[in-house]
């Protein structure tokens, strides 16, 4: 958490998280990284983590966000717990990013989001509608129509989204 040392930390986690074993070791290696990046990122929702991980740049942010995304999305099947954890981290801090007038990294990372609505994705989606304040009636639309036509594609397990 010292000056300048932040950036360093998430550069690392995220080469990290980037690299590693394939096959059936990668979702353990995406796991334990997962696990760690997300008690540094719990530090970053609120307070003076807060302010250290908004003084960080909008790309480095942008991609730590990311790769948290796919990182939880593959530890899924393996690590539930700590995928259901990092939906719901990754949904805050987006929110906290939105709410604190980043907008550009939150809707960045809700669109990759929302292109391929997994469950994990809808899950944070759906923890980003409740921390976030002030969401634009475009994109709150667009974000309710994504969780309902997903919702509705596995009830009836038909393609075919609904329109809104």
């Amino acid at each position: 958490w010292q000056e300048g040392r932040l950036a360093d930390v998430f550069e690392a986690l995220g080469e990290l998280m980037a690299g590693g074993p394939s096959g059936a070791a990668a979702a353990e290696h995406h796991g334990s990284i997962l696990q760690i990046s997300l008690i540094l990122m719990r530090n970053c929702v609120r307070g003076a983590g807060h302010e250290k991980w908004t003084a960080l740049s909008d790309n480095l942010r942008t991609r730590t966000l990311e790769r948290v995304l796919h990182a939880g999305e593959m530890a899924q099947e393996s690590s539930p717990q700590v995928s259901r954890a990092a939906a719901q981290t990754l949904g805050m801090l987006v929110a906290a990013e939105f709410n604190d007038g980043f907008r550009t990294v939150a809707e960045g990372v809700l669109a990759e989001a929302a292109a391929s609505p997994t469950s994990f994705r809808l899950s944070v989606l759906a923890h980003f509608l409740e921390e976030a304040t002030d969401v634009p009636d475009a994109m709150l639309g667009r974000t309710v129509v994504t969780l309902t036509s997903a919702f509705a594609n596995e009830q009836d397990g038909a393609g075919g989204a609904a329109g809104g």
